[in-house]
């Protein structure tokens, strides 16, 4: 898991990178969140519950208890119910915390009043006792943290501009490794004639 983390006033804004769904939200399953976004593609089906981008939340049907305030463990449990795994992309929040996911295993915590935060805290807790050490003394010190495999985010001026920068990434390997399917005829390319 790859971790960088830039404090701005009391917010702390964490970027997580190779941590999926269930690792990244279990320090978090007690508190109640409110979900502004989640959306599923499901055989070229756009399923989704959207409060973000519309005046109006659109919900799907069977996402109708995305409407509610929940804790996030019940909201893992509906969403299971409804025959839902991890999602490809959601937002949810609360008082103390924000959490968007970038894209696949990939996501960014914002903590609120960090200092004085128990989903902070919980969250901290979840890293190995050395690591949450030197994000904590790193924090205080510079306003800024990075895990080894991150170290990278050093040369960048803003943790946006580094998210940025790992989605180039992600993105370039991505479509890399659909060109090499589509051309190895595993999967076939929706709407071109290839």
């Amino acid at each position: 898991m790859n971790i960088a983390a830039e404090l701005s006033g009391t917010e702390l804004t964490i970027f997580i990178e190779g941590s999926n769904w269930k690792k990244t939200t279990q320090p978090l399953n007690k508190e109640m969140v409110t979900v502004g976004l989640i959306v599923y593609i499901i055989e070229r089906e756009r399923i989704f519950h959207d409060a973000v981008s519309r005046e109006e939340a659109s919900t799907h049907p069977s996402l109708t208890f995305c409407c509610e305030e929940l804790t996030l463990t019940d909201l893992k449990k509906k969403l299971k119910k409804s025959g839902f795994s991890e999602p490809y992309e959601i937002r949810l929040s609360n008082n103390k915390f924000s959490l968007h996911q970038n894209w696949l295993d990939c996501y960014t915590l914002t903590f609120y009043n960090y200092c004085n935060n128990e989903a902070f805290n919980s969250w901290l807790a979840s890293l190995p006792t050395l690591e949450a050490e030197f994000l904590l003394q790193r924090i205080k010190d510079t306003g800024r943290y990075f895990s080894r495999e991150s170290s990278e985010f050093r040369e960048f001026s803003t943790i946006n501009q580094f998210i940025t920068h790992r989605f180039d990434l992600w993105h370039e390997d991505t479509v890399k490794q659909f060109e090499k399917a589509v051309a190895k005829g595993k999967v076939r390319c929706p709407g071109c004639n290839i």
